[in-house]
């Protein structure tokens, strides 16, 4: 409903310009600067209606996946579940609360901390058998592949990339690794 009001306020301009079936006839320059002023407004309606598609897809995938994540864990999995869950929202947490260089090196230690966490686990996980390490991937790849969003976008932050990027690749491919 926004989009028609955006353009009709170009058309009713084109219209007054062109004088509405009276003597005066606008000038190209005129016409030129009302069709490019209703192309903007249709471009930025456009851009903002794409946006805010992006954001209900992301907002329904996390409910999704989190209503997935609220599954029982078979028991079989409960161990291995039991210490992956709470590293994953520390690592989650702690993604969040990086916004700059400063942040960012005080997040340092703590992302090395996890990911000496992930080392400890991942023998618990290679030790399952297979059927298990398959029933663990749908409990945990949604989680892991929303750190990894929160990753990307963090490293688009040069200064914080600068000094993360390493650390953040290197325990994005271990988490991933938990999956294989």
């Amino acid at each position: 409903m926004l989009l028609h009001h955006r353009l009709l306020v170009p058309l009713i301009s084109l219209l007054v310009l062109c004088g509405c079936g009276g003597d005066s006839v606008p000038s190209a320059d005129a016409i030129r600067k009302s069709v490019a002023d209703a192309g903007k407004v249709v471009e930025k309606g456009a851009q903002e209606v794409g946006t805010a598609i992006q954001k209900g897809a992301g907002e329904a995938g996390a409910a999704i996946q989190d209503a997935v994540e609220d599954v029982p864990v078979p028991e079989e999995l409960r161990e291995v579940y039991d210490k992956i869950a709470p590293v994953l929202s520390d690592l989650t947490n702690l993604l969040d609360s990086i916004n700059d260089k400063e942040e960012a090196d005080d997040a340092l230690a703590k992302i090395s901390d996890i990911s000496e966490k992930i080392d400890f686990i991942k023998p618990f996980v290679d030790k399952l058998p297979k059927p298990a390490r398959a029933a663990l991937k749908p409990l945990i790849g949604g989680r892991i592949g929303r750190i990894k969003d929160k990753v990307d976008k963090i490293l688009q932050v040069k200064e914080v990339a600068d000094t993360l990027r390493p650390a953040l690749t290197a325990l994005v491919k271990k988490l991933q690794g938990l999956t294989d």
